[in-house]
C-alpha cells in the first residue's frame, strides 16, 4: 500500500516540506546533545546559533583572505617580472639573438633544399645510349635537339 499524503521521511509537503523536517530534526539533534551534556537545551540551541555564526564569519574571511592572497601573488609575480627584465635585458637580447640565428639557419637550410629540388642533378644512366640516339637528344623526335655545348 502506498501512502498518499506524500509523508515520506519526514517530508511533509503540506506543512512547508523539507525545511519543516529538517527543523524537527535539528530540535531533536539539539534536545538530544542538551541531554548529553547536561546543559538545557535553549542554552545549548543558543551555543550552536553563535558557533554557526562564527563559522559562518570565519569563512567569509577566509574567502576575503584567499582572494587578497590572489591579488598579492599577481603583484609579487609582476613585480619579480619587472626586475627581471631591468636587471637582465643583456641577457634578454642574448637569447633572442640566439633564436634569431637558429630560425635563420633553419630558413636558409629550407632554401638551399627549394634550390636543390628545382635543379636536379645530372643522373648517369646504367645502360649505354642506343645505336640511333645521340647523348643529349630529344627522346620525342619531333622536338629539335639542343644546341651542343
Amino acid at each position: 500500500m502506498e501512502d498518499n499524503n506524500n509523508d515520506h521521511h519526514g517530508y511533509n509537503e503540506g506543512k512547508g516540506g523539507w525545511n519543516v523536517a529538517r527543523l524537527v530534526l535539528k530540535k531533536k539533534k539539539i534536545n538530544q546533545m542538551a541531554d548529553n551534556s547536561g546543559y538545557p537545551s535553549k542554552q545549548m540551541k543558543v551555543s550552536l546559533a553563535r558557533r554557526q555564526a562564527q563559522n559562518k564569519s570565519l569563512q567569509q574571511q577566509n574567502e576575503q583572505l584567499k582572494l587578497e592572497n590572489e591579488k598579492l601573488k599577481k603583484e609579487n609575480y609582476a613585480i619579480k617580472l619587472q626586475e627581471f627584465n631591468s636587471i637582465c635585458g643583456t641577457c634578454h637580447m642574448r637569447a633572442e639573438n640566439a633564436c634569431l640565428g637558429t630560425e635563420i639557419q633553419r630558413l636558409y637550410a629550407r632554401a638551399t633544399n627549394q634550390e636543390t629540388e628545382a635543379q636536379p642533378e645530372e643522373v648517369d644512366l646504367p645502360f649505354p645510349p642506343t645505336a640511333g640516339s645521340q647523348e643529349g637528344a630529344p627522346l620525342n623526335q619531333d622536338e629539335p635537339a639542343p644546341p651542343s655545348k
